[in-house]
């Protein structure tokens, strides 16, 4: 379980910066945009590395995504 509890602290970081990010965005510069593009990439394939440590088939991991709104917007 030493990756997953990596895995979960690096999420849980990169949380943080999605939400400084999207406090940001209401003086959104090109820049901050893109660091939020960036930083939704990086959610994503966060997600998909920890469903890969948990060993989860590609093909039922639906339930077990989480929704990110930044990765949306981009």
């Amino acid at each position: 379980m030493k990756t997953a509890h990596r895995i979960s602290a690096f999420a849980s970081r990169l949380d943080e910066l999605q939400a400084c990010l999207g406090r940001a965005s209401n003086r959104a510069t090109e820049n901050v945009t893109e660091a939020q593009r960036i930083a939704a990439e990086l959610a994503l394939s966060l997600e998909d590395w920890h469903l890969d440590a948990l060993r989860i088939p590609k093909a039922e991991r639906a339930p077990y995504r989480a929704q990110n709104p930044y990765y949306s917007a981009h």
